[in-house]
């Protein structure tokens, strides 16, 4: 297993969704495991953070994306689309310290957002927009594309610095116009997907799909995607062109692996929240680690690792 390998998967996929909710390993680093077998954890974090080749951006939601991608997503940072979660404002509100976070990250380097200036008159014990070390002015800032993130630390913290110094130059300066944009995402899609919905195709990138119809009836057009009817599906499907049809087969993913540490307790769940919460932690943590994993096997469709998992999550 090389770091080579873990680039082939994640652009074969086009983005690997980031999320630190756990109960086996983050679900990033369930992703190659499941497509390649065991491999140190290290060089998924080397190939992302040291090699100019990856970067994290809100594509689907945080997640890793090659860094040819950080074009394709300008238009989607113009617009402030994705989950501004109240950032939008606090960018409108606050612009001096705004100003003042880019201008510490230009002159110290790389910085967490708990070694931010203080934002005058707020408290420091919030980690929302508006608080005193708010990551507001730098995860604001980072979804504007002013800022990107360098590295995580141990404890999975970002460290925020300015963009030009994490996405090469190339692929920074880069302007490409918003329907095209559009039409490279949905391909990119597409691919990932093997075969989809407009719905699905769109979601991918978090693509609103009333914008991305139109595009996708331009790829069919110009034969680069092709329709195609699914059994037991209402809408038309897509497929790539580079996809067969006659006697292809595909497997459509149960959702993203965080959902499997997230909400498999969904009896004993009673509010909003993680499983994690009050609501559940009375739910043994080792029967809540053998579940995660009997599902898990189950998805690697192994049938002795799922009576083994089983065995050992009754016997926990």
């Amino acid at each position: 297993m090389t770091i080579r390998d873990l680039a082939r998967v994640i652009r074969r996929l086009a983005l690997v969704q980031l999320d630190y909710v756990n109960v086996l390993v983050p679900s990033h680093y369930q992703v190659p495991f499941s497509r390649l077998g065991p491999y140190d954890r290290t060089l998924l974090d080397r190939l992302v953070y040291r090699s100019g080749e990856f970067t994290e951006h809100w594509a689907h939601e945080a997640s890793i994306v090659p860094t040819e991608t950080w074009p394709l997503l300008r238009y989607r940072r113009d617009e402030h689309r994705p989950r501004p979660w109240g950032f939008e404002k606090f960018l409108r509100d606050n612009p001096v310290y705004v100003a003042s976070v880019l201008d510490e990250v230009r002159s110290r380097g790389p910085l967490r957002a708990d070694e931010l200036p203080h934002l005058p008159g707020r408290r420091a014990s919030s980690s929302t927009p508006g608080s005193a070390r708010s990551p507001g002015g730098a995860g604001g800032t980072l979804r504007r594309g002013a800022l990107a993130v360098s590295t995580r630390e141990s404890d999975f913290a970002r460290r925020y610095d300015l963009a030009e110094r994490v996405v090469p130059a190339e692929h920074h300066g880069r302007a490409v116009e918003r329907e095209e944009a559009q039409r490279q995402l949905l391909l990119q899609a597409a691919r990932a997907h093997g075969v989809g919905t407009a719905a699905d195709l769109a979601d991918y990138f978090r693509m609103p799909v009333l914008a991305a119809r139109p595009r996708l009836a331009e790829l069919v057009a110009s034969g680069t995607l092709r329709e195609a009817e699914v059994e037991g599906w209402r809408e038309t499907a897509y497929l790539h062109r580079t996809r067969g049809l006659r006697g292809s087969r595909f497997l459509k993913s149960p959702d993203y692996p965080y959902r499997v540490s997230m909400y498999f307790s969904l009896g004993l769940w009673k509010g909003g929240g993680y499983p994690s919460t009050p609501a559940t932690q009375s739910f043994p943590k080792a029967q809540t680690k053998m579940l995660a994993l009997t599902i898990f096997c189950a998805s690697l469709q192994r049938p002795d690792l799922i009576e083994l998992a089983e065995i050992l999550r009754y016997s926990s």
